[in-house]
Order: C-alpha cells, then structure tokens, then sequence
C-alpha cells in the first residue's frame, strides 16, 4: 500500500511538471522578460556600445536595436542624444509605431572632432512603455590623436611648471610620442612666447615609438613671478603635421619666494577681517630685510620675522576706516636683495558697509490691489554690534517713514523701518530717497530709494 502511494505521488508530480505553462517560468538574466508582457514594453539587450578607440577627426557610426516585447503597440516618442557630436538617425512615422514583437535598429553617428580621451555619450529614448518610459542608452569610447604627449606619465593638456628657481630646469617630465607603435615621431618647430622660460629637444624612444621630450627651465635672467602662457609643439610622423597646443602655469622662484602670488576675496569682508598672509621667505636660507612695505591706506598690515629674518609673515586686514564697495590695491614689498628688490602681490577684495537695508530699495503702489502700501526695511550692523537710529527723513510728501516701536529687537545690531505711503498719490511715477540717520561713526547715514507708482 505504502509502495503505491509513493508510485502516484511520483506520477502526479511528473504529470504537473509536464503540463506547466512555460509562459510562468522565470527568464534567464540577461534575456529580458517574456514577450507576452501586458501592454507595450521597450527592450533593449545592449544598452551600453563601445566604440573603441578612435582617431580625433574620426565620425563612427554605431547602432542600438530596440525591440517591443509586450502584446501592444508601442509608440517611439523622440529619440535623442546628450550632445550634438552625437546624432542619431532621424525615425519615420512608421518606424515610430512598433508591433508586438517588432525590432527597430536606431543608428547614430559620433563626431570625434575636438574630443579627445574617454567619452561617455547618452542617447535617451522616449516611448509609451508605461514601465520605462525614458531609456538611457550609452555611447562609449576613446578619442587619441596620431600624437600623444605626456606630462609626468599621464595625458593632459597643462604643464605645471611648479615652482622652478631662476636658472634651474622645471621637475617636470614631458614626453611627446606617436599615438601607434613603430611609428618615428619628428619635431618641426616650437612657439613658446615667455621671455623667462626656454625649452630644449631630446630625442625619445620608448614602448617602440620614437618621439622626442621637451626639456623646460627658467632662464638665468628670469623675472620671479607666476607663470601662465601657451606652448605650441608641432612636430610630423612622414608626411602627416601634428600641433599640439598645451599651457604652462606656475611660479619661477627668485633669491626670495613669496607666496600667495595674489590675495583674492570675492565674499564681502567686514572692516578689521584679515586677509591671507603673506609669507616672504629665502630660498637660499640667507638672512635678507624687507626695506620697506607699501600698500593703500584702505589695507592694515603687520609684519612678523621668522628664524633669524630668512622668513617674513605680512598679514594683511580691512583698516577699521576703509571704505564700502571693491577695493583693488598691492603690496609693494622692497628687499636688499640683489637679485630680487621688489615683490608686488595684488589685492581684489569687497568691503562689506558697516549697515546694510534689507531690501535696499523699495517699491509701493497706489491704488485699490493687494499690492503694498508700506515696507518693513531692516537695518543690520555687519559686526552685529548696537546702534541707534537717531532721525529719519521721509525725503516725499507721499510717504511716512518711522521706526517700529512695537517690533521686539530680539537680536543686538538690528533696527527696523517701516515706510508707508500717506495721503492721496497724484497719478505716475515718483521716486524718493528716505534717509536714515545713526549713531554710528563708520555709517552715519543709510539711504533707501523708494519708487512710488499711482494709476
């Protein structure tokens, strides 16, 4: 009995096994879902193309086959690339409209022309795939040139040229090879327009390419200071040219270093904030002075000596009286040095006024809208320190203008004013000033334009 019981529990499971629908089995990975899927769905089996490499100049074609696997039509609404170097082909009407089933091959072109190393291109399909409606799909690949130049072992377009003393040669390695193997590289001519630096051509093999390095120094007679200028290097594999345009920056030392080259703040600063320091320094460890140190009134400034005067820190500030706005000016730093008796280091900074109006200017409208008959103007001090303000001038018969009594200063440095429109308005436009006067001795007075409109 116990026999004949497992027999037909082994056929009945068999039996099952046999008879499942094969729609309700699980696709494989890799393989997308089954095509009986409710309504319209894009597939797309290869959503990433590589292009492989390819010259700069090359325009390579490249396609994705797209594929509707539900049981509706499916509708291409646009079909679109993340950048114009990448076009894809232009679809019918009738392309658009996919059937159950049906595949679709969307071909595109990239244009290598100005791009060069790894590119990663995004082509974006639209469809009424209720699932994915927006499909990314990519374009990949590396653009060389027939030359490559090297800067300390990586491909790049600048040569830092680091801080490289006067007379000395750059640590800097820059290796300029043909792209392909077993090819002879020759330099023609070079363009380099800086009085300070010079460069001399080494031939180079290497990896079975033949080219050449550039070798760059700071010329004995140099001008210490930052260095930013262009560097064309042209050069020919057998009858093809080659150019290639690359950027110097950096500093050429002198007896004396400083550093930074420029002070440069673009957030307002209050008066009596300090500025980057300047750090003035012997290269050659030799004790120097500093002679003098100039700069405009507007900028305070200390100066403190370091190991036996082979150092000097300059540390510049906002004088308490400067004035409101940008404020351009230099150092101008004198040494006994021979080689290096002047240093100028520019200064851009913006001077934050001692009050500032919140809104700086007003606009009110007379008439029967919801516009605005009055604005509440707050006065803040930029160190948050107390102030009063001791009169008002409405500056317009139309207008009142006063200090809210009834608003609890909750914060020190803070005073509000509420500006009003009085009386009847004749009909356009007028424009007012409401002066505000202080106790304060940096900002006696805040003005607040105010613009009235009447129908």
């Amino acid at each position: 009995m116990l026999v004949r019981f497992s027999i037909m529990a082994v056929l009945a499971f068999c039996a099952q096994a046999i008879g499942q629908d094969p729609s309700t089995t699980t696709p494989k990975q890799g393989e997308g879902p089954a095509p009986s899927t409710p309504g319209p769905q894009l597939f797309v089996k290869e959503r990433t193309v590589d292009m492989g490499r390819m010259r700069e100049g090359d325009k390579v074609p490249a396609k994705f086959i797209l594929e509707n696997r539900g049981d509706a039509v499916l509708q291409i609404i646009e079909v679109s690339a993340s950048c114009g170097c990448t076009v894809p082909r232009p679809l019918t009407d009738d392309e658009k409209k996919m059937e159950p089933g049906e595949t679709l091959e969307v071909e595109t072109e990239f244009n290598s022309t100005g791009r060069l190393g790894r590119q990663n291109k995004t082509v974006t399909v639209r469809s009424t795939d209720p699932a994915e409606p927006v499909m990314q799909l990519i374009l990949t690949g590396e653009v060389v040139t027939i030359v490559e130049v090297l800067i300390d072992g990586r491909i790049q377009g600048t040569i830092p040229l680091k801080r490289t003393r006067v007379g000395e040669r750059a640590d800097v390695k820059i290796e300029v090879l043909p792209t392909d193997p077993g090819r002879t590289l020759e330099f023609t001519t070079a363009e380099l327009r800086h009085d300070s630096l010079a460069y001399e051509i080494v031939p180079l093999a290497k990896d079975d390419r033949k080219g050449f390095e550039v070798v760059l120094s700071a010329t004995t007679d140099a001008v210490p200071g930052p260095v930013s200028v262009g560097f064309q290097i042209n050069g020919k594999i057998g009858d093809e040219g080659s150019g290639n345009h690359l950027r110097i920056t950096g500093e050429i030392v002198g007896e004396i270093s400083f550093l930074p080259t420029e002070i440069r703040q673009t957030a307002p600063m209050i008066r009596g904030s300090k500025l980057t320091p300047i750090k003035v320094r012997s290269e050659s460890r030799e004790p120097f002075e500093l002679l003098s140190v100039t700069v405009d009134p507007n900028i305070a400034f200390e100066i403190k000596p370091h190991d036996e005067k082979i150092e000097y820190t300059i540390i510049p500030s906002i004088a308490e009286k400067a004035k409101s706005g940008p404020l351009g000016a230099s150092f101008d730093i004198r040494t006994n040095s021979v080689s290096q008796p002047s240093i100028v280091v520019p200064i851009f900074v913006q001077v934050r006024p001692a009050l500032e109006s919140y809104p700086q200017a007003v606009f009110l409208r007379a008439d029967k809208t919801d516009k605005p008959r009055h604005r509440v103007v707050k006065l803040e001090s930029a160190t948050r320190g107390p102030f009063e303000i001791t009169a008002i001038d409405a500056g317009s018969p139309y207008l009142t203008a006063a200090q809210e009594t009834t608003r609890v200063e909750s914060e020190v440095g803070i005073r509000h004013v509420r500006i009003a429109l009085s009386g009847e308005v004749p009909s356009g436009r007028h424009q007012a000033t409401v002066r505000i006067m202080t106790n304060m001795a940096d900002q006696p007075e805040v003005t607040v334009p105010v613009t009235i409109e009447a129908p």
